[in-house]
């Protein structure tokens, strides 16, 4: 305690110190700007201004409040999973749920910066559980129409509580990195336009099994845990592996009218008079997966399919071609495309697959007065996805106060590749699964601003596919009903006090759905200048709740999250934090699972796997631009 006190004190004379040696003037020249792939997919071609305003530091994932409570294994960069109901993707090739959603950058959500000079921007954070991370972006103008830039993450943990593995105070438990570099460049008239881009995500996970003994181990308290963490796996990993290679072409029949500005970071075309566009996507994505473990426990899993020790691996490759054409007519966008996708899948010591599959697409999207209307619908009619489609009518109106939105969609989808063939040393499937159909109606109301809003979904799922309590994917030959309410009010309490909140309620006709009734996300903090206004600064707590429920863990074999005989949550994660501001740079620290120890079972996230208790972390972020 003495040391975090010190900690805590340290940070903050250094913080003063800084505030009184530069001017603290909060001013922002937001000189950097960028431009995302769907929205010039969409024919918007103004480019967003970069929020270089305070962020929540204290947390590596920052959106905390737009985002529902993920379930995980209790460390940092660890396979983690929204406790709501997602729907699975569509629109490609998917061997399993993903896991690592929110630690590996993704091609289709990359930003391209354009700035009038360099931008760079350095994150750092460290604190115990061995936790470190950094984080790294650049990019910079070529000329006007031509920028290029790199982005880096490395993150690595550890938790304490698992003493018979080996070296477990040096090894990491999760060490991951993600990069990437990406480039845009457009002719001066704007006729051809192209961005590219190559990501690469590792991320090698030390995987326990959870803890042997998970009744005795909530019995003890303080350091006793640490000596009694024994995990079902000894010497298990799994080693994931994402690469992605993307090219999206853009080309613009017609003429230009080209207009002469100075900067590097202003358009030299007028865009306005672009009314359709020819557009072409080439994507090879690879996969690797890689599960070892040198002593097998073979209480828990007897049968093993192909040797002594494990070494199953996955592989699978995609190359995919997309092309398609959108047009303005009046105040209709119009898209229309075809995909085909060549997929390869290899399991090693089991199979070999090799397919096809083509798909047909189009939406329509229509302005009338302050409402919106929009209709999107595909079908694969060859190959390996033939007689799945996907049809979706949205409606949004803005009046004078409120937005509202409403959506009808109806989903057949073919099941994930793993959910029908699986192979492995300790598991193996062949399975003839049905197609799930989805139907789903979604409202939402809110303020113009978005600080209060109510979103109500539900979903009717047919022939729904889970992983039971043992690790196998089983097909409810059943419906399954879900609703969820989700609501965001957010309050300023006098001149600097703000309280940001999300409650979320969920019912499941069935409990192979599994998730807690309700969950509770909620902020408050103080903001404003410090130290006599040499600091402008954020204090604040942080809490999540979900209420009891049985269950979900995770299987490091099958690498997916499964149902649990045991339940789990019912306890409050409170995190106290200090963010503060100095020119370009951002200092924080925080407390993490502050109230660990006070609550029955608030050791465990997913069942057995022991949540890394009270932690301390402190981090900065410098922008070397702005």
């Amino acid at each position: 305690m003495r040391i975090l006190l010190t900690t805590i004190l340290i940070l903050s004379l250094a913080t003063l110190g800084l505030g009184q040696l530069f001017d603290t003037t909060t001013y922002h020249k937001d000189l950097s700007s960028y431009v995302k792939v769907d929205d010039v997919l969409h024919m918007r071609f103004n480019k967003t201004n970069e929020d270089t305003l305070l962020k929540f530091g204290h947390r590596i994932q920052d959106a905390f409040i737009g985002t529902p409570i993920s379930l995980h294994t209790g460390r940092i960069a660890s396979p983690s999973k929204p406790l709501e109901y997602q729907t699975p993707t569509t629109d490609q090739f998917q061997l399993s749920t993903p896991l690592f959603g929110n630690w590996f950058y993704n091609p289709d959500s990359l930003v391209y910066h354009q700035s009038q000079t360099p931008r760079t921007d350095l994150t750092y954070a460290q604190g115990t559980g061995n936790l470190l991370h950094l984080a790294a972006s650049h990019s910079q103008n070529i000329s006007s129409n031509w920028s290029f830039g790199l982005i880096y993450n490395r993150t690595k943990s550890h938790n304490l509580f698992h003493n018979n593995l080996p070296a477990f105070n040096q090894e990491r438990m999760t060490n991951l990195f993600s990069t990437g570099v990406y480039s845009h460049f457009y002719t001066p008239n704007r006729k051809y336009e192209v961005f590219a881009n190559f990501i690469n995500s590792k991320n090698t996970v030390k995987e326990t099994f959870g803890i042997t003994n998970p009744e005795e181990f909530d019995q003890l308290s303080g350091r006793a845990k640490t000596f009694a963490g024994e995990a079902n796996f000894y010497d298990a990993s799994n080693l994931f592996i994402d690469r992605t290679w993307s090219v999206t072409q853009f080309f613009r029949p017609g003429k230009r009218t080209i207009q002469i500005n100075d900067t590097t970071i202003g358009p030299d075309t007028n865009t306005s008079n672009i009314t359709a566009q020819w557009f072409h996507q080439f994507r090879y994505r690879r996969h690797i997966n890689r599960f070892t473990d040198g002593d097998p426990n073979i209480d828990l899993f007897p049968t093993r399919f192909v040797s002594l020790e494990t070494h199953d691996s996955i592989f699978h490759s995609v190359l995919s071609n997309k092309i398609g054409k959108a047009f303005h007519v009046k105040s209709m966008l119009t898209k229309i495309w075809m995909l085909h996708e060549a997929i390869q899948v290899k399991q090693h010591y089991f199979h070999t697959s090799s397919f096809n599959h083509v798909r047909f697409g189009g939406d329509v999207n229509k302005s009338v007065k302050n409402s919106t209307h929009y209709v999107y619908a595909h079908g694969s009619a060859l190959g390996y996805y033939s007689g799945d489609f996907k049809g979706l009518y949205r409606f949004e109106s803005l009046l004078n106060r409120i937005d509202l939105h409403s959506e009808v969609s109806l989903t057949r989808r073919r099941p994930d590749y793993n959910e029908q063939f699986f192979g492995s040393n300790n598991y193996y499937w062949n399975k003839s699964l049905n197609r799930t159909l989805t139907s789903q109606v979604a409202g939402r109301i809110s303020n113009k601003k978005s600080t209060r809003a109510l979103n109500v979904d539900f979903y009717d799922i047919d022939q729904f596919v889970y992983y039971d309590s043992t690790g196998v994917a089983q097909q409810l030959d059943d419906h399954v009903q879900y609703l969820r309410a989700n609501a965001v009010f957010q309050f300023r309490l006098g001149s600097s006090w703000y309280w940001k909140n999300r409650v979320t309620y969920q019912w499941t006709s069935n409990k192979v759905l599994a998730l807690p009734a309700v969950s509770v996300k909620t902020r408050l903090y103080k903001e404003g200048y410090l130290f006599n206004k040499n600091m402008w600064a954020r204090i604040g707590v942080d809490v999540q709740y979900f209420t009891p429920y049985t269950g979900t863990t995770y299987n490091p074999i099958v690498r997916q999250m499964t149902l649990s005989n045991k339940e789990i949550g019912g306890f409050p994660i409170v995190d106290v934090f200090i963010n503060s501001e100095v020119r370009s740079m951002e200092l924080y620290v925080s407390t993490h699972h502050i109230a660990q120890g006070y609550f029955i079972n608030d050791s465990f996230m997913a069942s057995d796997y022991v949540f890394i208790g009270r932690t301390f972390q402190f981090g900065v972020n410098w922008r070397l631009f702005d």
